[in-house]
């Protein structure tokens, strides 16, 4: 087995599909509390035989309902 990732991120969601990482993480900025991040930044990984690479990246806000 081989170690692709050495940090732990609270609050990011990591799923596998169709040969991608799905990342899922909370961005906090300044005035935010820490239960209420006011981003998800949400980013793809795929594996290109030699490196991860960035498919997508976006920040996308949270809604406060």
């Amino acid at each position: 087995m081989q170690r692709i990732f050495d940090r732990e991120f609270c609050e990011t969601f990591m799923t596998a599909r169709r040969g991608e990482l799905r990342f899922d993480q909370a961005d906090y900025r300044k005035s935010d509390g820490m239960c209420c991040p006011a981003y998800r930044h949400k980013f793809v990984l795929r594996w290109n035989g030699e490196q991860l690479v960035t498919v997508s990246d976006r920040l996308v806000p949270v809604s406060m309902r």
